[in-house]
């Protein structure tokens, strides 16, 4: 993570500041780290961006070591023009397919910020049912790759749907969508 300031500081305390920090159940050890300045979203272009800035507020818990931000950034800011595609990195499909080798025939497999179904499509390759949940365009690749993936984001209502649809998954994925989960706890339930 990286921001232009010209008043940077670290702040540390133990008050356990701001509203997502869940980490530790004995919460006693929570710090904030502060970088004074405000971070635009990333539109993934060479210009400088001059859409709207937010806070970079950072918290950290000794306890588990977790570090995450102190805030929900709106979801349809942060993925509305997202262009990242699994397939567009050997090395990334690489390990996708790897991961895929450990697939068993005949169990359902959902990949929660599935992309473009990179890893899906190797489950689905050793015979196993997948669903993929994507909230970005990614979605649309998927689907058209011929895995069935839902263009939402990973909710309550999303997991009802699934449940509805495909009953209980065996295997569900998170590779690098965990920490973009603005409420943890569907995702672990």
């Amino acid at each position: 993570v990286s921001a232009n300031s010209l008043y940077s500081a670290l702040v540390v305390d133990n008050r356990g500041t701001g509203d997502l920090f869940t980490a530790s159940s004995g919460a006693i050890t929570r710090f904030t780290i502060r970088q004074n300045g405000d971070i635009a979203i990333s539109n993934f272009t060479s210009k400088p961006s001059n859409g709207r800035k937010y806070p970079l507020t950072l918290l950290y818990c000794e306890e588990c070591t977790l570090v995450q931000l102190d805030r929900n950034i709106p979801r349809n800011l942060l993925y509305d023009k997202y262009w990242y595609k699994s397939a567009l990195n050997p090395v990334v499909v690489k390990d996708l397919k790897e991961i895929a080798s450990y697939a068993k025939r005949g169990m359902m497999h959902v990949d929660i910020g599935s992309n473009d179904g990179t890893l899906l499509q190797g489950f689905k390759d050793k015979g196993m049912k997948v669903l993929g949940v994507e909230p970005t365009g990614a979605a649309k690749v998927a689907n058209k790759n011929k895995i069935p993936t839902f263009e939402k984001f990973f909710d309550t209502a999303t997991v009802g749907n699934i449940l509805k649809k495909y009953g209980k998954a065996h295997i569900i994925a998170c590779t690098n969508a965990f920490a973009h989960i603005n409420d943890a706890q569907v995702l672990a339930k």
